[in-house]
């Protein structure tokens, strides 16, 4: 009895080591990318996001143009400027520091970056360069592994 929970425990312990080292419990990349593809073709649509309990980034491209958001999943943000709906904050691309503007839209959890803000990101990711965001209480390092 005791023999057979044992082999059953190293066939266990040999299978997950299989598995972990084939990359089956690995994601390489926690982004994740759908598309949309439509006919006729201009309403063909593109979504890569990163999910977080912190902040996650989501970007959309479509036929006419790529938009950058930022979703927070805690609490939600006030507005600096409460005229603009706009919010200010820091982030970091490698050891450069930058100050970035995001429109804050309704509920407060969601911010659309400005397009400066946003091709600095996106052009960041693309070079696999490091990208660190710190907004309020917020947090979150971005790399984009392919």
């Amino acid at each position: 009895m005791t023999s057979q929970i044992y082999s059953k425990i190293t066939l266990c312990v040999i299978l997950l080591f299989l598995f972990q080292s084939c990359g089956y419990f690995y994601n390489a990349s926690p982004w994740i990318v759908e598309t949309s593809a439509t006919n006729p073709a201009r309403y063909w649509s593109s979504r890569t996001h990163y999910p977080s309990d912190s902040i996650g980034m989501e970007i959309v491209q479509d036929k006419c143009d790529i938009r950058v958001y930022l979703n927070l999943m805690v609490c939600p943000v006030e507005p600096d400027d409460p005229e603009n709906q706009t919010i200010s904050f820091e982030y970091f691309v490698g050891s450069a520091k930058y100050r970035g503007t995001a429109h804050v839209l309704k509920g407060g959890q969601r911010l659309l970056l400005d397009d400066q803000t946003s091709t600095v990101m996106i052009h960041a990711l693309k070079s696999n360069q490091c990208l660190t965001l710190t907004i309020g209480m917020y947090h979150q390092n971005f790399v984009f592994k392919q």
